[in-house]
C-alpha cells in the first residue's frame, strides 16, 4: 500500500482508496477515465470511397482487356485502368497530405 497525492487538494491518501478522505474526489472514476481508449479514425470516409472506386474501375479495366476483341474495348480497357491508378495515386497524396 502506497500513498498518492490527490489531483485536487493533494492530501496524502492511499492508492487503495476510492476516494480522497479529504475532499471526497473519486479515485476510481479517474483511473476508468485514464484507461478508456478513444479511437480516432484518421482516414476519412469521402477518401476510402474514392480509393475504392478507383480501384474498382482499373478492375474493371483489367476485365474488358482480358475479354475484348475489339480495338475500342481494348483502348477503353486501358484508358480505364490508368484512370483508375491515376485517381488512386492523387487520393493517396491527398490522403497523407490532409491527415499528414
Amino acid at each position: 500500500m502506497a500513498l498518492i497525492d490527490c489531483p485536487e487538494c493533494h492530501a496524502q491518501v492511499s492508492d487503495q482508496a476510492g476516494s480522497c478522505i479529504k475532499c471526497g474526489f473519486p479515485f476510481k472514476a479517474l483511473a476508468a477515465q485514464k484507461s478508456r481508449v478513444q479511437t480516432i479514425e484518421q482516414t476519412g470516409k469521402k477518401y476510402k470511397r474514392v480509393t475504392l472506386f478507383s480501384l474498382f474501375g482499373s478492375f474493371v479495366g483489367i476485365i474488358i482487356i482480358i475479354g475484348s476483341h475489339s480495338d475500342s474495348l481494348l483502348s477503353f480497357g486501358f484508358f480505364l485502368i490508368i484512370a483508375g491508378l491515376l485517381i488512386w495515386l492523387v487520393n493517396a497524396t491527398l490522403s497523407w497530405w490532409h491527415h499528414g
